[in-house]
Parts: structure tokens; sequence; C-alpha cells
């Protein structure tokens, strides 16, 4: 079913309702239908610096396609995946 069925159809039971209030409805319940199934994946590269270890991930993200996290899944360094921290680190990051 395409958007413009969809719109119609909602657009029978509810006659007064303005199109473009159905449309951006739909396209909510679109954006957490993906977020719930994991359908829609995305991945970003960023620049690190060496012995940096917090890095502002909002930004970094935002400043490709304003989408918000919802998980990271892993990451990678030159091809090589990092393992994930469990627990506290061993030393404290000053940075």
């Amino acid at each position: 079913m395409t958007s413009k069925q969809l719109v119609e159809l909602i657009e029978t039971h509810f006659p007064n309702e303005p199109k473009q209030k159905i449309r951006t409805i739909l396209s909510q319940v679109y954006n957490d239908f993906l977020y719930k199934t994991r359908l829609h994946t995305h991945r970003i590269t960023f620049t690190t610096v060496k012995d940096q270890r917090n890095y502002d991930l909002f930004n970094a993200i935002n400043s490709v396609d304003n989408r918000e996290i919802s998980e990271i899944e892993k990451v990678t360094i030159e091809g090589v995946e990092i393992s994930r921290l469990v627990g506290e680190p061993e030393t404290e990051d000053l940075t």
C-alpha cells in the first residue's frame, strides 16, 4: 500500500482531518516502526583523536542527518572491532 493510498483510506474514516496532518502522523508512525523493528540502520564516521576516550556522538550524528542514536551495535577503528567496556575503566580519563 502506498502513502497516497493510506492517506485516502484514513480520509474515508476521518474526512475532516487535513491531509498534511494525516501525512505527518503517518510519517511519525513509520519512523517509530523502523526504530522498534530495527529495519533502518545508519553508519557514521568521524575523526578520532589519540588518547581520547570520550566523543560527542550526539553532535557527530546530528551533523550528518539530524537523527537520534537508538543503539550502538559496534565500533571499529581501522577495520578492528573494539570490545565493549564491561565495568569501570582501569584508569580515569581526565580529558
